[in-house]
């Protein structure tokens, strides 16, 4: 096995969790519009054969001739179960969101016995004289130890993970980690749909209880649970968050001569989060990155970190909280790339104008900086910094894509690469 990538791993986990929510409202769409055709095939059957003998606001009922009931209960059979898919297919996605995520705990563990092969030496794992007859080497014979283990976690309950993690890392994952009552309880819904069709058993609330479940309304034994489209939005973005955070806090554990890549890490999640203006998981970890992890690889990662932190804060209109944030940091001593982030944020546009010829066409802000962050949002549709982009770059911002295809073409012709790598976003 080769070392593992922490940054990948949680790139997949993510990307995977991200697909299937993207694919919801397209396959709910999908089953609607089925649905709607096979109740409007039933009706019409059934005025075109049928003679109607009671009508009210949402009920028809007719009465057929005995040579047409094959066909109608064909069509009502149809209507029904395109009727039940859509009941079916929030559950389905969301037993889909917890299945990605205990893949990637898999993976995640692998990880661990890489990076940490000395918790193995207490595995109670056995192996055959057949097992062993088939290893090629004791690389094999450990990958093959490494799966059995990996099995067994797996086969604890969620809560049970991570106690097995807190005991052979010595990190108390849960402190402090507000999402855990509802990170257990999803997977407890989870385990309903897949063995109890949805049905609240005594064990569901017992573990709700002991791991401080909150309900709006407490179910009761025997109640159907269900998974709207609100819900699947919380347990989405739950998942993503203490996916996340696992990784994070792990690689700086076991891996802190990699602090920089992990930090590098954080804030390309949390970025692209910004972007997507998914604001609640960006909050949750520009927060674990500013007040959880207490060491960071530079003073310039940590300030990302801040400056990210208070524009969610201003996304979301909390303007107050977003001020409180960068006023709890001295500015004056950091790179002009760092002061024109906190003059757009407190909304001075003419300052931030006037940074922006400073810093010029080749400083620590590139053109396509101005044009793609978040932070620079409100700043773009300013008359300040209209007439500061075209002194800065000679052409106004209404020709910036036109400018940008250009250089695109000239750089495809020459052969160069016109990816940047940035640092403020």
């Amino acid at each position: 096995m080769d070392k593992p990538d922490l940054h990948k791993l949680l790139e997949k986990f993510t990307h995977n969790l991200e697909a299937l929510r993207a694919a919801l409202p397209l396959t709910m769409g999908i089953a609607a519009g089925a649905l709607k055709a096979a109740v409007d095939d039933h009706l019409k059957f059934l005025e075109e054969n049928g003679t109607l003998q009671e009508e009210t606001e949402n009920f028809k009922r007719f009465k057929l001739a005995p040579e047409h009931y094959r066909k109608a209960s064909k069509l009502k059979r149809r209507h029904t179960r395109m009727k039940t898919a859509i009941e079916l297919l929030p559950r389905k996605f969301l037993v889909s969101f917890v299945s990605e995520y205990d893949a990637f705990f898999g993976r995640v563990l692998k990880a661990i016995f890489y990076l940490r092969p000395d918790i193995l030496n207490s595995s109670e794992k056995q192996m055959t004289f057949g097992d062993l007859s088939r290893m090629s080497s004791i690389e094999a014979a450990r990958e093959f130890i490494v799966e059995k283990e990996v099995e067994s976690i797996l086969r604890k309950s969620h809560a049970d993970q991570f106690a097995w993690l807190e005991s052979n890392l010595g990190i108390p994952f849960r402190k402090g980690l507000d999402s855990w009552p509802q990170f257990i309880e999803l997977t407890e819904r989870r385990n309903l749909f897949v063995h109890c069709d949805g049905e609240v058993s005594n064990q569901y609330l017992s573990i709700c209880k002991q791991h401080a479940v909150i309900f709006e309304a407490e179910p009761k034994v025997g109640a159907c649970l269900d998974a709207g489209r609100k819900y699947l939005d919380v347990s989405f973005r739950c998942l993503y968050e203490i996916g996340a955070k696992l990784i994070n806090v792990i690689w700086r554990k076991l891996l802190e001569e990699e602090r920089d890549r992990a930090d590098g890490s954080l804030i390309h999640f949390t970025f692209e989060l910004i972007v997507d203006e998914e604001y609640e998981i960006a909050k949750r970890l520009l927060e674990f990155s500013t007040e959880t992890l207490k060491k960071h690889s530079s003073e310039i990662n940590r300030r990302i970190f801040i400056i990210n932190r208070a524009q969610v804060y201003k996304w979301i209109g909390e303007e107050e909280k977003c001020k409180t944030i960068l006023a709890s940091e001295d500015w004056s001593a950091c790179g002009e790339e760092f002061k024109i982030c906190v003059a757009v944020l407190e909304d001075d546009f003419e300052s931030a104008a006037k940074k922006m010829v400073a810093i010029g066409s080749n400083g620590p802000v590139k053109e396509q900086d101005y044009k793609q962050w978040p932070v620079f949002r409100k700043f773009r549709e300013n008359q300040f910094f209209k007439d500061a982009f075209e002194e800065t770059f000679g052409y106004p911002p209404t020709n910036i894509e036109e400018v940008e295809k250009k250089k695109e073409v000239q750089e495809e012709e020459a052969g160069s690469d016109p990816s940047e790598n940035s640092t403020v976003h």
